[in-house]
């Protein structure tokens, strides 16, 4: 037989663990999907001064929801995160538009996706504490965010916006890589 103090000790923890939960969407519009883009999906005006043919506009937001101290510990019993690629900001050039250069918009979603992984990943990895939690938090999101901003910036840069073929199979196959369904699932 346990001591009752044991079986109170357990059933806490327990109920910690239970409450612990995250969830994110990936969206596009308004759009629950992880499925790949279509042009149809960018609806802004074309930037007529712009050397490019499409740009991609994404975003991550959080909200953190049963926020608990105990001490100068902290539990969030739930984070949601939420990708979304703006289809009213994203823009081609109807004029232009290729297979190959969908390919590469959809790189630049697939780079969100990473950035979305990475966030969960780092939030899962943290110790909160109460004197910091919301700085804490900040310095992960924003930290985060702006290595795949730059990556996405690098991306561009390598690729020259997917006029350079063989740079572009190479991310194409960096890319292919991630099963995102199953990756963000974790």
């Amino acid at each position: 037989m346990k001591p009752p103090m044991l079986k109170f000790l357990f059933a806490l923890l327990f109920c910690f663990e239970a409450t612990d939960t995250y969830s994110q969407k990936i969206m596009i519009g308004n759009e629950v999907t992880n499925r790949l883009l279509t042009w149809d999906d960018f609806k802004g005006k074309p930037d007529a001064n712009s050397p490019h043919y499409a740009v991609t506009y994404w975003g991550m937001i959080y909200q953190l929801n049963g926020i608990r101290t105990y001490g100068d510990s902290v539990h969030i019993d739930e984070l949601i995160v939420e990708l979304r690629m703006d289809t009213k900001k994203s823009w081609c050039k109807k004029e232009f538009v290729t297979d190959d250069l969908l390919k590469h918009e959809q790189g630049h979603f697939d780079i969100g996706k990473l950035c979305l992984k990475e966030f969960l990943t780092l939030y899962h990895n943290t110790t909160f504490h109460k004197k910091d939690m919301d700085a804490t938090m900040k310095n992960i999101f924003y930290t985060t965010m702006h290595k795949y901003d730059e990556l996405g910036v690098q991306y561009d840069r390598e690729t020259d916006h997917s006029q350079q073929k063989e740079a572009q199979q190479h991310w194409n196959t960096f890319f292919a890589k991630y099963d995102y369904t199953r990756a963000l699932a974790k």
